[in-house]
């Protein structure tokens, strides 16, 4: 799940707020090394956004930070938040101070930026089966367990092409893993039980799931292009 690897892609940079993004990965729970490890940046590079009043990065960058933080680009870079008015007016009249009256704003406007984004992705989601553990259902502790865990053997990114190797408890590089659409990578993280990648015995919930995963891969990336977008350390 290395900025000096260059994996950025090309285009016009975009501005993010260091402070911003520093409270965003807050509220995402996430310490600074496990942000920079889902990231792809080094520990210093992360430290040197977050303690920048603006700093520019590269899009890919930005929409990686917003995709790991459940954000979005506009918000990292700093928009006004998007609460009701209603809402707004409760906390102007509140006996809080100004810092705390800011805070609670800006972590509704996160949460709102947060829901829009659900919103986007639950318009071409199929429905989830009835049977499926909630997304999310003990994510944290899964998400710290496959950071925790390093290159064993040999073992490639699923993604068809991409012969980067990752730790064996991960699906694959970090760059095709954000090209999964959200539904699958729940699906993934639902299914995935730590240590199966020691025991060789995924659930069967899991095959299907990562079977989805490639008929998904392959009805929408022509197999010619597959490894356009390069290696990643994921």
């Amino acid at each position: 799940m290395l900025d000096q690897l260059s994996l950025d892609l090309p285009g016009s940079p975009i501005r993010l707020s260091g402070d911003r993004a520093r409270r965003s990965r807050s509220m995402a729970g996430l310490s600074l090394k496990q942000a920079a490890t889902l990231l792809d940046l080094d520990v210093p590079r992360l430290s040197s956004i977050e303690v920048s009043e603006s700093i520019e990065v590269s899009p890919d960058l930005g929409s990686r930070m917003a995709d790991v933080y459940l954000v979005s680009v506009d918000w990292l870079s700093g928009a006004e938040a998007r609460v009701p008015d209603s809402f707004r007016r409760l906390v102007s009249d509140a006996d809080i101070s100004p810092r705390d009256r800011e805070v609670i704003l800006e972590f509704a406007g996160a949460l709102s930026a947060r829901s829009n984004r659900d919103r986007s992705e639950r318009a071409d989601r199929p429905a989830r089966d009835a049977s499926s553990p909630p997304a999310g259902q003990d994510r944290s502790s899964k998400v710290k367990y496959v950071i925790g865990q390093k290159q064993t053997r040999h073992h490639g990114c699923h993604w068809p092409g991409c012969d980067e190797q990752v730790p064996p408890a991960r699906w694959g590089c970090r760059r095709h893993w954000l090209m999964l659409p959200r539904y699958l990578r729940d699906k993934i993280w639902d299914a995935f039980r730590p240590g199966q990648e020691r025991d060789m015995s995924p659930s069967r919930s899991y095959l299907a799931a990562a079977r989805e995963v490639q008929d998904w891969i392959a009805s929408r990336h022509d197999p010619s292009d597959r490894t356009r977008v390069g290696r990643a350390s994921k």
